[in-house]
């Protein structure tokens, strides 16, 4: 009978469109947030670091397969992303263009 509440629970949970949050995309996440942090952001040189909330998946994707694959020039990023698998780079880019755009008055929305 439980086993029947917690089937039917989830079908309609599953069926409403209400897909819970990616807890651990949104923890991986978190690593990039220490320098890409539109509330504090952090400068690479002369260059801002660029804020990753808002901006598409594909868009991420492609800068992050380039950086790890060693075709665009970076410091830390190509051995931060040698550590994950192309399906979780996916799931933190998918996680990054779901959250909001920060604001037009952010320091590093520019």
């Amino acid at each position: 009978m439980a086993a029947a509440f917690v089937l039917t629970a989830s079908l309609g949970f599953a069926a409403s469109g209400n897909a819970s949050p990616d807890w651990q995309a949104r923890d991986w996440a978190m690593a990039c947030m220490t320098c890409h942090n539109a509330s504090a952001p952090v400068s690479a040189g002369k260059a801002t670091l660029s804020v990753l909330e808002g901006r598409p998946a594909a868009a991420l994707m492609d800068s992050l397969r380039s950086m790890r694959d060693g075709k665009r020039l970076a410091t830390l990023m190509p051995q931060l992303l040698k550590g994950y698998r192309e399906d979780e780079l996916q799931r933190i880019a998918a996680y990054f263009a779901a959250q909001p755009k920060p604001s037009p008055s952010s320091p590093s929305s520019r």
